[in-house]
């Protein structure tokens, strides 16, 4: 789920600012076929899953109250990306996430910075696409490149059909960190979001 927000205010405003001006509306992506996709892993592979991506699977089952996300994105401030309130912000601490994710991020590699993104090639290897179709599927929305999710699922398809588990997973994974971790919009999974999940990998 993501919150399409636009802010009418400049930046350094007032959190009573933000309250009057905030306009959003709630979107609720489809993750009915990623469910169904999901529960094709059988319990070695879910193990596995487990053991290399955390808890990533489990958010998936999570139902999501549009109420309280409807309360808090009024207080949400997308330039500094956390709840701004009156005396204090408000964010996840890294170790919060770890217990989100139940992913200990001790002995991991850092994520990669803005701009240093993984090459199609390193993609391709990862996912098992040829290069070529991973490039005449890469599509901008808004001045951001990626790969709609369709694409993707249609491409897990054919690996459980092939029962290629191993690329299954990270393919599953790098949908679930672009729909479920960082959304941007629609069915659209951003490159940079791809590049960063390829240190899980």
């Amino acid at each position: 789920m993501e919150v399409n927000s636009r802010l009418g205010v400049e930046k350094g405003s007032e959190t009573s600012d933000l309250k009057k001006k905030l306009k959003f509306e709630p979107i609720r992506n489809n993750l009915s076929n990623l469910r169904e996709l999901g529960k094709k892993l059988k319990p070695i592979h879910r193990g596995a899953f487990r053991r290399k991506y955390g808890n990533l699977l489990g958010l998936l089952e999570l139902e999501i109250e549009i109420s309280i996300v409807t309360a808090l994105a009024q207080y949400y401030n997308s330039y500094m990306r956390c709840f701004t309130f009156q005396d204090f912000q408000l964010v996840p601490t890294l170790e919060e996430y770890e217990q989100i994710m139940d992913m200990p991020m001790s002995g991991g590699v850092p994520y990669r910075h803005f701009e240093q993104h993984a090459s199609i090639s390193t993609l391709s290897s990862i996912t098992k696409i040829p290069e070529d179709m991973l490039k005449g599927r890469l599509v901008a929305i808004k001045d951001t490149k990626g790969f709609s999710q369709r694409f993707l699922e249609a491409h897990l398809l054919q690996l459980s059909v092939k029962e290629d588990w191993e690329t299954f997973m990270d393919v599953l994974a790098l949908i679930l960190y672009g729909v479920i971790l960082f959304p941007y919009t629609g069915d659209h999974i951003d490159y940079a979001c791809c590049c960063g999940h390829t240190f899980s990998c």
